[in-house]
């Protein structure tokens, strides 16, 4: 048996060999005693990526990510504590990145980012009708806040002037969301 009828999912052992201040690196054995083999993991955990719509404009964070290099547009976004709520956490997130709170926050879905060598889960929330204060970023976090109006966000994707993927999977689940065709 093969594909994803084929359980080789259960893990024997795990160990984490090396620790930092954001991930863990794990090794894993996975599969039978026979067939067994040797994953290694970045083991991040949980998150939590908000896109907020406030009178037909998306609000963006801009901000230099170190990993890629590059200024990043991307949706507000953040790590979860252990054992926090997903939804305190978007709260949570959105003020401090955007300034925006209250309206309506409702979960789109959660997507498993790159699920071939790292554990992160990111909650897609879509946030509407919020107001805008004043943002409150942490310490490590230099960011500015983007809006831009909600129609222009497909030629931004083509144009690539978007790339993040949580904030594109945020997209493609806003936009099959809210088909008017169905």
């Amino acid at each position: 048996m093969t594909g994803p009828e084929q359980d080789l999912s259960k893990e024997r052992d795990r160990s984490v060999v090396y620790s930092g201040n954001r991930i863990s690196v794990c090794l894993s054995k996975v599969g039978s005693v026979q067939s067994g083999w040797i994953h290694e993991s970045v083991c991040f955990g949980e998150g939590v990526a908000i896109l907020p719509i406030i009178d037909g404009k998306v609000f963006f964070v801009r901000q230099f990510r170190p990993s890629v290099s590059e200024i990043v547009l991307e949706l507000p976004a953040g790590k979860l504590e252990k054992g926090e709520d997903p939804r305190e956490g978007a709260i949570r997130e959105l003020r401090e990145e955007t300034g925006i709170y209250g309206g309506e926050l409702s979960l789109m879905g959660t997507i498993m980012t790159t699920p071939g060598f790292c554990d992160e889960r990111i909650h897609l929330f879509l946030s509407t009708g919020g107001l805008q204060g004043e943002s409150s970023p942490d310490e490590d976090e230099d960011l500015d806040v983007v809006s831009l109006p909600v129609s222009s966000i497909p030629k931004s994707i083509v144009d690539g002037g978007i790339r993040d993927g949580k904030t594109l999977s945020a997209f493609a689940l806003y936009w099959s969301l809210n088909r008017i065709d169905r």
